[in-house]
């Protein structure tokens, strides 16, 4: 948002100036990125289609922008919903009351690419499919035998494992530049902290914008001890001790510095996998992390709202799983790492 979003008010420059401030803290980071590549999208589709749209947005300039996003960008109904959102916003940021956007028209064509992108889904096109506990035990053999240094094997493993169980989005722990790091939504060194006594420790992870969080309140996940090959404590109290770094600094960095980037540790898990990456249910990738225990909890018989709190897909289940006694989120955890 900039003072052009209150072009023509009356207000003084300071209020103005406040008020721009307030409101771009209505929306996390990645929206606002979101709502700016909508702004460029409307710049190249009014240059490719040679025309110019009108402010407000007429009916036939939204069908025209939703036409070319479908036919010459080629995306998904919820990738247009979303870019229709962000087309609200530059209306709000140009200083105009936005115009009813998704009418009838507009809403039945969505509806109808969403259906026949389900029509078209075939086998050879699977989704994503969810991390697996022989998988995890593949992937460490491999980064046991890759030719990676000591300490960047192990960061490797704990990242792996960190996801696993903590059903983490990987940019939640991993940020997206290796050159540069934004402090107020990446996972800092001061963000974890390692408490408890040898086979009851608990990691606990500050993520400070979750997306289920919409305020962008701060979430604390507590990642217990299990034991075994696959445990996530006895992973990271290894690569701790070896890690060296300031609390303001990426938790998650290689030897030399540089921080893990999520699309680096995508690259690193498909090449290591290699065929395996590629499984009948999907293929795997970093979000394969995201889904994977909850999927085994629900293959291991739990219930719903325990699944939706390991996922954090639900806040308020989310807090009750959270509130739920340590010995029964340990039992969960430990049927996890044994699970076959």
């Amino acid at each position: 948002m900039s003072k052009r979003t209150l072009a023509g008010s009356k207000l003084s420059e300071e209020v103005q100036k406040d008020l721009v401030t307030w409101m771009n803290y209505s929306k996390t980071d990645s929206t606002w990125s979101n709502y700016r590549t909508v702004e460029r999208l409307i710049d190249t589709c009014q240059e490719e289609r040679r025309t110019t749209f009108e402010w407000p947005m007429t009916t036939d300039n939204t069908l025209l922008f939703t036409h070319w996003l479908i036919k010459d960008r080629k995306l998904k109904a919820s990738t247009v919903n979303n870019y229709l959102a962000g087309l609200r916003q530059a209306h709000i940021t140009r200083g105009l009351e936005p115009p009813q956007l998704r009418t009838t028209l507009v809403n039945q064509v969505i509806k109808g690419r969403a259906n026949q992108e389900t029509v078209n889904t075939t086998d050879s096109k699977a989704g994503r499919a969810a991390m697996t506990v022989h998988l995890m035990r593949r992937l460490k053999q491999k980064i046991c035998q890759s030719n990676l240094e000591k300490t960047d094997k192990l960061l490797v493993w704990t990242v792996a494992t960190t996801a696993f169980f903590g059903a983490f989005r990987i940019h939640e722990i991993l940020g997206k530049h290796e050159a540069t790091f934004d402090p107020h939504h990446t996972l800092l060194m001061q963000d974890v902290s390692l408490t408890g006594q040898d086979g009851g420790r608990t990691l606990s992870i500050r993520l400070k914008c979750p997306k289920e969080r919409r305020a962008g309140r701060p979430t604390v996940v507590d990642i217990l001890e299990t034991g075994g090959p696959l445990c996530p404590i006895r992973a990271y109290n290894r690569w701790a001790t070896r890690n060296e770094g300031q609390d303001d600094m990426p938790l998650f960095r290689w030897k030399d510095g540089t921080p893990l980037t999520g699309r680096k540790f995508n690259y690193i898990l498909k090449d290591m996998l290699g065929d395996l990456a590629n499984t009948p249910r999907g293929k795997i990738s970093t979000h394969s992390f995201r889904s994977a225990v909850p999927t085994i909890l629900a293959e291991l018989g739990h219930s719903e709202k325990d699944i939706k709190a390991v996922g954090r897909w639900s806040s308020r289940a989310f807090t009750a799983y959270m509130k739920g006694s340590r010995t029964q989120r340990l039992m969960m955890a430990r049927r996890v790492a044994g699970a076959i």
